[in-house]
């Protein structure tokens, strides 16, 4: 097998078209590709795609839809765009797959869809993506493997190799880092109302977590890298929330707790540390750039990694704000309320901003699957979250595509609603590896 060099073939070059092809072929293929508007440039007997109206012998055709063509918003492209998954969905790839690829990554249909839910995020529903025989599949993935096996029939001599693996990969949001413990007033207020409220056992673990830390229920953070370790899995992401007041939403240890800060130190020797923005941040940059300059002084170094709180994401003004403050990753690209691909693909891409026509330096990291999206919102019981997941890793598998899970700590504490979910996260390692 080897690695190939493509000519692709349109008679207009726009930053769509490059952008698409780039994901395509180098980000995902891991191939060389040549984008040419002169049909003299194109080799014989070379691996070549038309992406025009013209016939050329040789060379896998593709009908242009004119989607990569224009600048701006097109309301009637979304009705369009409609017909084309319609016919993904049954297999019959003779369509604008370009223009459909470049259509999901770039969220297109996010900057023209006015519905929301209560907290201001794109409703999953409401996605062209999304229906209820297939709900959430990796279709931007499962096309790109549809070209790579086109090609790989049209040019068997090549044997074309293909850059697309499955793996896991695993990321942890920590809202709290203890349940009890290194809270100061707080944790002394804590065991003052269990006790009054006669509620002695409670009162018991908040006692042992102020003594001994290591024993707080949210404290995980070494039972994690057990089941890691164990499973040959890379160890996970950690995105640590630092708002800088206590409220409903945000209720995290202040950055300037010892403990905390101790805790990060030592987490961030083995593994990428993220700042988690609060749910204020949302709207204010300069609450964003606190919080994550509060982490950069633990850390002493740069954090270009982030994921928002509550997944509380607009486009394009969370992407630019994170871009304003120095991230270069995100990993806020999924659904609340369920679980599968809302771009259509598990592999990192870097965001198109549609508004200036250009490519960002933003990296989006798409995750699948959220522990409270199958705890809360899907209302599955441990056993059934497993078998969801089972699904989910062999559909990944089948397609050669990423599989990303969003845990929290506080989620393995093995208690009240979360009674069982530490076992169905090692099982999610166990079978995912």
């Amino acid at each position: 097998m080897q690695k190939p060099t493509i000519y692709f073939h349109s008679n207009i070059i726009s930053p769509r078209v490059t952008y698409t092809i780039d994901f395509i072929f180098k980000q995902v293929l891991h191939w060389d590709v040549i984008v040419s508007s002169d049909i003299s440039e194109i080799p014989k007997n070379s691996v070549f795609i038309n992406y025009s109206e013209e016939n050329y012998s040789n060379a896998l055709h593709i009908f242009p839809h004119g989607l990569l063509f224009q600048n701006g918003f097109d309301p009637t492209v979304v009705t369009s765009m409609h017909e084309v998954v319609d016919k993904i969905k049954t297999g019959n790839f003779n369509v604008d797959i370009f223009s459909f690829i470049f259509f999901c990554i770039s969220r297109y249909e996010e900057y023209l869809d006015g519905h929301k839910d209560k907290m201001g995020r794109f409703i999953s529903d409401h996605s062209i993506l999304y229906d209820n025989n297939h709900g959430l599949a990796p279709w931007v993935d499962i096309t790109i493997r549809w070209i790579f096996e086109t090609l790989n029939n049209k040019y068997p001599s090549l044997e074309l190799a293909s850059g697309m693996t499955y793996r896991l990969i695993s990321t942890i949001d920590i809202d709290q880092a203890w349940q009890y413990a290194n809270k100061g007033f707080y944790s002394v207020a804590g065991v003052v109302k269990s006790l009054i409220a006669l509620k002695f056992k409670n009162c018991f673990y908040r006692l042992k977590s102020i003594f001994k830390p290591a024993s707080d229920p949210y404290y995980q953070y070494e039972t994690i890298d057990k089941f890691h370790i164990q499973n040959d899995i890379p160890r996970p992401i950690y995105f640590f929330l630092l708002a800088k007041r206590r409220n409903t939403y945000d209720k995290n240890h202040k950055s300037s707790n010892r403990a905390l800060i101790r805790l990060i130190k030592g987490l961030s020797q083995n593994h990428t540390i993220g700042i988690h923005p609060s749910y204020r941040s949302h709207k204010n940059i300069k609450i964003l750039k606190s919080e994550k300059a509060s982490l950069e002084k633990i850390l002493n170094t740069t954090v270009e990694h982030s994921r928002q709180h509550y997944l509380k994401m607009s486009i394009p003004s969370t992407y630019r704000s994170l871009l304003g403050i120095g991230i270069h990753h995100d990993y806020s690209m999924g659904y609340a309320d369920r679980i599968g691909y809302r771009a259509g693909t598990g592999y990192a891409y870097l965001w198109y901003d549609l508004e200036n026509e250009h490519v960002s330096e933003l990296w989006v990291h798409p995750f699948q699957v959220m522990d409270v999206t199958l705890q809360k919102y899907m209302g599955l019981k441990t056993n059934e979250a497993m078998e969801y997941f089972k699904d989910l890793v062999k559909m990944a598998r089948q397609y050669h595509t990423p599989l990303s899970i969003l845990w929290h700590n506080s989620s393995l504490c093995d208690e009240g609603i979360w009674k069982g979910w530490k076992g169905v996260y090692a099982y999610f390692l166990k079978i995912g590896k």
